[in-house]
């Protein structure tokens, strides 16, 4: 029932699931009031497809449970990627690579981030994420997903 709930979530329009798909997510063990949630950007083109970002909405329903400031637009999708869910896990990273970077580094600076995404796969996304936020001088203290697929990677 979870699988169908995700599917439906990121492709089917049904953007009504994100609260009972974040409360799956766990806490983060260590966090401090001031850490921010910050969702893995849609490129423009992209959320005109879908309508919504199911990140940002997953983001949205943890910073209510968690009672954390969500901060969708500290990162931007500087350029359109290709879907990666057709990709390999190579093609996946080079899809990704120097996709993101962080609208305003300075205000990221010394926060700690708990990085928010839908499912994770590889983890090329979230890699790519976690490195723009750490340039920006951020401290990422999890990854808030509400499932890892067999085909992961992450530890």
């Amino acid at each position: 029932p979870v699988d169908a709930m995700i599917a439906g979530f990121k492709y089917g329009d049904r953007s009504d699931f994100a609260g009972a798909l974040a409360s799956l997510i766990p806490e983060p063990p260590a966090r401090s009031r001031g850490t921010w949630l910050v969702p893995v950007p849609l490129h423009p083109k992209r959320l005109r497809e879908r309508r919504y970002d199911q990140a940002a909405l997953l983001g949205r329903a943890l910073a209510r449970r968690w009672q954390l400031p969500l901060v969708p637009r500290a990162l931007v999708r500087a350029r359109a990627t290709n879907q990666q869910a057709s990709l390999d896990a190579h093609a996946r990273s080079a899809n990704v690579a120097g996709a993101f970077r962080a609208a305003r580094p300075n205000q990221l600076r010394g926060r700690e981030v708990v990085l928010v995404d839908d499912v994770l796969t590889t983890g090329a996304t979230a890699q790519a994420c976690i490195e723009c936020l750490v340039r920006s001088g951020a401290r990422v203290l999890a990854v808030a997903c509400v499932a890892v697929t067999e085909r992961s990677h992450a530890g």
